[in-house]
């Protein structure tokens, strides 16, 4: 399993609302490590969008020029 596949695990894992050890903050601390991580830019098309998906929901807000 990659680092990317593992992220995307971890962030699904720390979404769940039956999770037994939900932290707040785990879910917005894996996107942000998902958002840096170098493997992303070559992403296969499926795990591309698991990932888009997870920044969107999970990431920190754009900042608007």
């Amino acid at each position: 399993m990659s680092e990317l596949d593992h992220l995307l695990a971890a962030l699904d894992e720390a979404a769940e609302p039956e999770s037994r050890q939900r932290d707040p903050h785990a879910a917005p601390a894996l996107a942000l490590q998902l958002a840096q991580l170098p493997e992303l830019e070559s992403a296969s098309d499926e795990t591309a969008l698991r990932a888009a998906r997870a920044l969107a929901v999970h990431g920190p807000p754009q900042t608007l020029p």
